[in-house]
């Protein structure tokens, strides 16, 4: 019928797409607040970039290490989670030398947002010593088809 087929995703990501224009378009805004002397939470969203993956079109990229106490605290679990609210793909997983990885692809804003949430916030029992974030690049198109966690050197 359909070259290629029309499925749940592709209707989806088309509505994302369509909803971001039109906030855009509207000014809206959804940025987050951080206040000053306590960690902050995670950014908060509209509906329509949640549990998407990133649009087609120029992306950033990078990679990251996260050091600290973030090895048996729900890093990564935090992280996919906050990732996926962002609409940002990619991947993250333990060390051996009790570090967190990963690598994250998305829009310039949710990317920022993304690194200071990693650098910064974490998940609620974490303790972030140092974020390295290196590879900085423009992409043409996703590289993942959603953010997931990889099983790594480290437990969680």
């Amino acid at each position: 019928l359909f070259d290629p087929p029309i499925t749940k995703s592709t209707c989806l990501l088309a509505l994302v797409v369509v909803c971001c224009c039109a906030m855009r378009a509207s000014g809206t805004s959804t940025a987050g607040h951080v206040s000053q002397g306590t960690k902050p939470s995670a950014p908060k969203l509209s509906s329509s970039t949640a549990k998407t993956a990133a649009p087609a079109g120029k992306l950033k990229a990078f990679k990251y290490e996260v050091t600290g106490k973030v090895q048996g605290v729900f890093f990564r679990k935090y992280t996919q989670k906050t990732a996926k609210e962002l609409g940002i793909v990619g991947w993250v997983m333990n060390t051996e030398h009790g570090t967190v990885i990963g690598e994250a692809e998305g829009s310039a804003s949710n990317m920022e947002r993304f690194e200071r949430w990693l650098g910064s916030t974490g998940s609620p029992k974490s303790r972030i010593d140092g974020l390295s974030v290196t590879d900085r690049r423009d992409v043409a198109g996703a590289s993942f088809p959603d953010f997931s966690v990889r099983r790594g050197g480290g437990g969680d």
